[in-house]
């Protein structure tokens, strides 16, 4: 949580079932309350022979892979309260961990090398649907987006009332790529059991990149603050 009433929530494998699973559920003024902006991260590791890995849930081919969360996990925990993943592939460990600075409406996700000593790219593609916090997951909207970049900060508007969304990243070496992509049909499955709208779209301005190596972080920020706050 950040203070505000805002949050980040999910399961630990990645896997989006309910409508409140999401990385950053912002606590906006009136009107407007509680609203879902980033509900995932599709993450993935490409090596120096040019084969790909991904961490956790990952949107792939027009759906959202969420039976794939498990294949690397080895570590859950809460370190300090706070939520921080381990993956185990191709004799490297990498951590991860999310924060939520607070007094803000802003989410960090930082990444790791902690064991081994190879290096990889580190592809990150945020999966956004707009939408009141109470509101059924086919609500989110498919189009209708903005985007604006600079560099590797990234501004995205979506229709009223809802606030620009920043997202940059933190890394010693990286890059943003405009590559619209949506994924139309995410099934909530805790969702459908409780007898409420079962599916709903994402849509995705593109993906970040970095150079993940020992010894180095990368960070993922989400937010509704300003860039000087940020």
């Amino acid at each position: 949580t950040n203070g505000l009433g805002g949050y980040a929530s999910g399961t630990i494998v990645g896997a989006i079932t309910r409508r409140y699973h999401g990385l950053l559920i912002a606590a906006l003024p009136a009107p407007i309350g509680r609203a879902m902006l980033v509900n995932h991260l599709s993450e993935r590791l490409r090596f120096e022979d040019r084969t790909t890995e991904w961490l956790g849930a990952h949107g792939r081919d027009g759906r959202l892979a969420q039976a794939e969360g498990t294949q690397h996990l080895v570590e859950f925990r809460l370190e300090a309260g706070l939520p921080t993943w381990r993956y185990a592939l191709r004799g490297i460990v990498v951590e991860r961990s999310l924060l939520m600075p607070y007094g803000q409406n802003s989410v960090d996700i930082t990444y790791r090398i902690i064991e081994g000593d190879q290096s990889t790219r580190l592809t990150l593609r945020p999966l956004l649907g707009f939408r009141g916090h109470d509101d059924p997951v086919d609500r989110a909207p498919l189009g209708g987006y903005t985007l604006t970049a600079r560099d590797r900060r990234i501004e995205i508007q979506g229709e009223a009332p809802f606030p620009p969304l920043r997202l940059a990243l933190r890394a010693p070496e990286g890059a943003f790529t405009v590559d619209d992509d949506a994924i139309a049909d995410v099934r909530y499955l805790l969702e459908e059991h409780r007898g409420y709208e079962p599916s709903g779209p994402l849509w995705s301005p593109g993906y970040f990149r970095a150079r993940l190596a020992p010894g180095s972080d990368v960070t993922f920020i989400a937010s509704t603050e300003s860039w000087e706050t940020i």
